[in-house]
């Protein structure tokens, strides 16, 4: 079984403890043995796609994002929208943490209040 944990970037306020609880439930619950790290990475995003569809957000999967890294576009895994407009939050989803994601969080972070989750073991941002 690999671990994860929801590491919240600087800005956009805080999720409701309903949200944190729900997370913290999808990310406890194990993973196949034997799943790939693509696999591993597919399962954790549908799985919190599931969690903020149930908590009534419009929850899409790989939303563009007009910068990344190294100034090309790119997408984030997912992006929690409220109806009304007024709750966003963004979502990485990643087996180590890279200088691109970050640069994806910090850009959304302006709109959307970015969560970043590791999955597996970390390493140094690359």
């Amino acid at each position: 079984m690999s671990h994860s944990h929801v590491s919240e970037s600087p800005g956009g306020g805080q999720l409701s403890a309903e949200a944190a609880a729900l997370i913290e439930e999808q990310l406890c619950t194990s993973i196949p043995d034997g799943a790939g790290r693509v696999a591993h990475h597919n399962i954790v995003q549908r799985r919190l796609k599931a969690v903020g569809d149930r908590l009534g957000y419009e929850a899409r999967l790989e939303h563009h994002v007009p910068i990344g890294c190294r100034g090309d576009a790119g997408r984030v895994d997912l992006v929690w929208e409220s109806a009304d407009g007024r709750r966003r939050v963004a979502f990485e989803v990643g087996s180590y943490r890279r200088r691109g994601s970050a640069a994806k969080l910090l850009h959304m972070a302006t709109t959307h209040q970015p969560v970043w989750v590791l999955i597996g073991p970390t390493s140094p941002p690359r």
